[in-house]
């Protein structure tokens, strides 16, 4: 594959990565726009200093418990009694991003003519643990959106083959980097 090739790959997924990121940010723009002023913790519209570079590694939590909270209380004033679980977007997420910059930027800054592969391999479990979590976070938020616009929504837990399959997947991974730490150290 050509030098040219290769970048025009990286260009598409870079722009793929960003759209998707659009995407998001704009679904809890308007679910929070969704929620009643006075429900409302924040406006909908700063969900976008997430893409402010140093600013967006901690503004999620703040910006998503706000979220969870005014849904929650949209809901309350409403007389719904729909439990609010944004857990794995309030917390989960964040903090797993959160370790996956914090070790792509220590490996990058570490990293030289030597590859570590348990720095590898604890990226890729965060990486994989980080999408998964920001998924289902998208997800229970796409279902509030629902709620809040009065839609029906039908009811259905988490799927168990996804948490079978990122746990296969997080075991495969922790092994591996376990794997490779135990034949550096002997």
């Amino acid at each position: 594959m050509s030098e040219s090739a290769i970048n025009l790959v990286i260009v598409f997924i870079c722009l793929s990565l960003i759209a998707i990121n659009i995407l998001f940010y704009y679904s809890l723009q308007t679910t929070m726009n969704l929620v009643n002023d006075k429900n409302r913790q924040m406006p909908g519209s700063y969900v976008w200093l997430n893409l402010i570079p140093v600013f967006g590694i901690f503004w999620p939590f703040i910006f998503n418990a706000a979220l969870a909270k005014s849904i929650e209380n949209e809901l309350k004033d409403k007389g719904s009694d729909e439990k609010v679980n944004l857990y794995p977007g309030t917390i989960v997420y964040p903090i797993s991003f959160l370790f996956l910059t914090n070790l792509t930027y220590s490996s990058y800054t570490t990293f030289s003519s030597t590859l570590n592969y348990g720095t590898l391999y604890l990226s890729a479990l965060f990486l994989f643990s980080s999408l998964y979590f920001w998924f289902v976070f998208w997800r229970q938020t796409l279902r509030f959106k629902k709620i809040l616009q009065g839609r029906e929504v039908i009811s259905s837990p988490e799927s168990t083959y996804a948490i079978i399959l990122i746990t296969v997947i997080s075991t495969v991974l922790f092994l591996g980097g376990f794997l490779q730490l135990w034949r550096i150290l002997l």
